[in-house]
């Protein structure tokens, strides 16, 4: 079976570990990133981890679109933990870019 890579999210106040093909994954509260098809299936629906997924995945995961090669489009429809969007008004691309590595994209 084939599963999208997903971004995943801490959104606890707590360290979260599970265990998935041989490997640890270890989430710090507030922490998010992108995850293997498989390794997101696992963690969200295999274990009780406590991890979310970001509803709307960025591009760069389903595509392996760097983000410096990313459209202006998706860059300013990207979200963080919250939800809200990252890009404010004004924003140029390589402050969004920025921005946007602060949060773990």
């Amino acid at each position: 079976m084939n599963y999208e890579p997903k971004i995943l999210v801490n959104k606890t106040d707590k360290t979260i570990e599970f265990f998935c093909g041989g490997n640890t994954y270890i989430f710090q509260p507030g922490e998010q990133r992108p995850m293997d098809g498989f390794v997101a299936f696992h963690a969200l629906k295999m274990v009780n981890t406590g991890l979310s997924e970001i509803g709307d995945k960025p591009r760069q995961v389903a595509n392996n679109v760097p983000i410096d090669k990313m459209s202006w489009k998706d860059l300013r429809s990207m979200k963080d933990v919250n939800g809200d969007a990252i890009y404010k008004m004004g924003m140029d691309r390589k402050t969004l870019i920025e921005e946007i590595r602060k949060h773990g994209k």
